[in-house]
């Protein structure tokens, strides 16, 4: 009786400090090579050491993704077109913590997570200029659209107070892109 008490309560030691969670569940269907049709769900994140974030790493199923859809690809290459010999530089799918600082941690935390689909830089000193966020179909914005609307509320102010121009492209403006981007980006040089 004592040694089913012991095991009773080791196994809820085990699973109570999160070692009995499922492991990473990959729904990820493949396609081809390394493109993929569905997102992955993720266990919940829990503070590692860099150890044991060693041991995960060296453990891991990674596989390469494509860093933008097929609409990021399309502005993408709009942007080089019309940027071309403009002495500006395009950098997809860039962390806010690259782009923008802050000397208070607080600042920092709220913007490091988060990313710009594009940053267009000087090519010179690489001094960010502008953020683009490409808004997809998929996405549903407004004043009551959640923590989306949030949370590209918290990049565009940051990006602003630091000087750097926000600009949202949706996917109505890709149909004349290149007068976007005349008088968007060109038209605030």
């Amino acid at each position: 009786m004592r040694a089913l008490l012991i095991a009773t309560t080791l196994a809820g030691i085990f699973f109570i400090s999160g070692c009995g969670e499922a492991p990473y569940q990959n729904n990820y269907k493949r396609t081809s090579g390394y493109s993929t049709q569905q997102t992955p769900t993720y266990p919940k994140q829990t503070s590692n050491t860099p150890q044991q974030q060693l041991a995960i790493a060296r453990n891991g199923n990674y596989f390469r993704k494509n860093i933008l859809n097929n609409e990021e690809r399309k502005l993408y290459w709009a942007l080089v077109h019309k940027l071309k010999g403009k002495k500006l530089t395009i950098i997809p799918q860039v962390s806010l913590g690259e782009v923008i600082g802050s000397k208070i941690d607080s600042e920092f935390y709220a913007i490091n997570s988060k990313r710009c689909d594009f940053c267009i830089v000087d090519q010179d000193t690489f001094l960010p200029l502008f953020a683009i966020e490409y808004y997809g179909d998929g996405r549903n914005y407004g004043l009551n659209s959640g923590s989306n609307n949030i949370r590209d509320a918290i990049k565009q102010t940051a990006l602003e107070i630091a000087g750097v121009t926000y600009i949202i492209v949706r996917p109505q403006d890709l149909s004349d892109i290149d007068s976007f981007i005349d008088r968007e980006i060109l038209g605030r040089i």
